[in-house]
């Protein structure tokens, strides 16, 4: 599934897919995370430990997720909705796939710590 066609099914409109990995509507949070910076064994993702460098990191990308990570922890307790990314982080996307609670024993995606000046966050799996 495309990028951008994996927010819509999520129910939500990324305005610019080339440099935002997330964004924010009414009704929640989402979030793209490289399918292969994320620690399956320990079910979190965290910028610190598991993404590239800051200096990688896009400005408009990186401060449209700063200000939507920051409506996640103020209206909807951190809980996120998660785009899974195939791909090379810094190369390209292949496809990427919505995360479905429904499909994944009920977990859902939660920022548990926001660094509001660097943009650093983690996400755990919670249920």
């Amino acid at each position: 599934m495309g990028y951008k066609e994996a927010f819509a099914k999520l129910g939500y409109d990324l305005r610019n897919a080339r440099q935002h990995w997330s964004c924010a509507s009414d009704t929640g949070v989402c979030l793209s995370l490289w399918r292969k910076e994320i620690d399956w064994k320990n079910r979190k993702f965290d910028t610190r430990e598991d993404a590239g460098p800051t200096e990688t990191w896009n400005s408009a990308g990186a401060n449209q997720r700063k200000r939507d990570l920051d409506i996640a922890m103020i209206k909807f307790g951190g809980l996120i909705d998660v785009v899974v990314v195939n791909g090379t982080p810094g190369e390209g996307v292949e496809d990427a796939a919505p995360w479905s609670p429904d499909e994944r024993q009920g977990l859902r995606w939660k920022v548990t710590q926001f660094d509001k000046p660097t943009g650093h966050f983690r996400a755990e799996l919670v249920k």
